[in-house]
């Protein structure tokens, strides 16, 4: 355990693996203001357009907001969460995992643990084999867009395992569709209502089926 006295040291390391392609997650956790517009902040890579990108998924007590960033962008909000908005932040890395917390004089415990050559960071991993070998209609191991924007599909495709159990409900939903679209009517639009109640999963997966 070491403690450090600015925590933008600890975030210059998050940034510098983030570059490299080696952060997996970061978590901003327990606000420090009971006023903070967000509870938990989660930042995971993506790639937009084939360049390098940090997706930001910040939650209220209701709702989830998602936003993408380039690397450079990515910068300045990393630097606005860890300049005391919150008080945990756990950073996985190809490397490791640290875990910081803010003690009451605002100084930073860190507890590093790194992986061995046998395990790995206990974050995203390739979907079960079970999950892999069922046809679905949207398939694990084909890039799907609007999957890999909301963090459920890397960018090769590969279902992360924390989204696993979403991957089939989206697939689950779909086939109740493709079972009676056959019977939607044909001569007028389609209208599909998002109550705007949760992350758009479901709406997006519809949009997905009918458009493709």
């Amino acid at each position: 355990m070491t403690d450090v006295a600015d925590p933008a040291d600890e975030l210059q390391q998050l940034l510098q693996s983030a570059a490299r392609g080696q952060l997996l997650l970061a978590v901003f956790s327990s606000p420090a203001s009971a006023a903070a517009p967000h509870i938990r902040v989660d930042v995971r890579p993506v790639r937009l357009k084939g360049s390098a990108a940090l997706q930001f998924a910040a939650r209220t007590t209701t709702q989830e907001f998602h936003s993408n960033l380039s690397l450079a962008d990515a910068v300045l909000h990393l630097q606005q969460l860890a300049d005391g908005r919150f008080r945990n932040i756990r950073i996985v890395t190809s490397h490791g995992e640290t875990q910081a917390v803010a003690a009451k004089n605002g100084r930073w415990k860190l507890h590093q643990k790194l992986s061995s050559p046998t395990s790995s960071p206990a974050t995203d991993t390739a979907l079960p084999l079970h999950d892999r070998h069922r046809n679905h209609l949207i398939p694990a191991g084909q890039p799907c867009p609007f999957l890999i924007h909301t963090g459920v599909m890397t960018a090769d495709g590969t279902v992360r395992t924390s989204h696993s159990r979403k991957f089939r409900q989206i697939n689950r939903f779909l086939e109740f569709i493709h079972d009676v679209a056959d019977a939607l009517p044909a001569d007028r639009t389609l209208h599909v209502v998002d109550f705007g109640c949760g992350k758009s999963y479901l709406t997006f997966a519809t949009h997905h089926l009918l458009a493709t």
